[in-house]
């Protein structure tokens, strides 16, 4: 079909479906069409301005969460991280129950510790939030909070109220801050 020829209202419809509930991409539409993805693209959000990209990828979502797909299938089936899948399950009103260890006070006191222990320096906050740490350029630390298991920040911060007030607990020196802290990490390292 020439870029340039209009389709019929049920033959968009039918390529909404195909993307939304058979999991299709824009690109294999547009191949199939004879047209770039790009073309597919737009007369398909001519149809209905709530199917944005992000409309469309919940859409995906939702019907595969409800086939019984797991997070991560639906995650490596649509190209998309696990994260970004369960925001959008959740967004779509799909909600499973965390299946994460829960953390009480002793238990992130005790990973506290075994930080200190294991790498020779009290955590700070952006190694146990791993978006900070990526925002400040140590991806190292990304890594050693995956492979630790630490607790993420938030629960730290709901069990405790504060980062600072369970460093206070734990017994642990607190990590240096401001301008000491600069010369507290060379290359993503503790330095010392």
């Amino acid at each position: 079909m020439p870029p340039n020829r209009r389709w019929s209202p049920e033959k968009i419809e039918t390529m909404r479906k195909e993307l939304l509930e058979e999991g299709k991409t824009l690109k294999e539409i547009g191949a199939r069409e004879g047209v770039t993805a790009e073309r597919i693209r737009q007369v398909v959000g001519n149809l209905n301005r709530e199917n944005s990209r992000t409309k469309v990828r919940q859409e995906q979502v939702r019907v595969l969460a409800e086939a019984g797909k797991s997070d991560e299938e639906i995650a490596a089936k649509l190209g998309l991280g696990v994260r970004r899948v369960a925001d959008l399950r959740v967004m779509s009103g799909i909600y499973r129950p965390a299946g994460g260890k829960k953390w009480t006070s002793e238990s992130i006191l005790q990973k506290a510790r075994e930080w200190h222990k294991h790498f020779g320096y009290t955590p700070a906050v952006a190694d146990w939030h791993p978006a900070q740490a990526v925002r400040q350029g140590h991806l190292e630390r990304v890594n050693r909070y995956y492979e630790f298991e630490a607790p993420p920040l938030r629960c730290v911060q709901k069990v405790f109220g504060s980062w600072s007030e369970m460093i206070r607990q734990s017994g642990l020196p607190p990590a240096p801050r401001g301008n000491a802290a600069r010369g507290y990490w060379i290359k993503g390292r503790p330095a010392g």
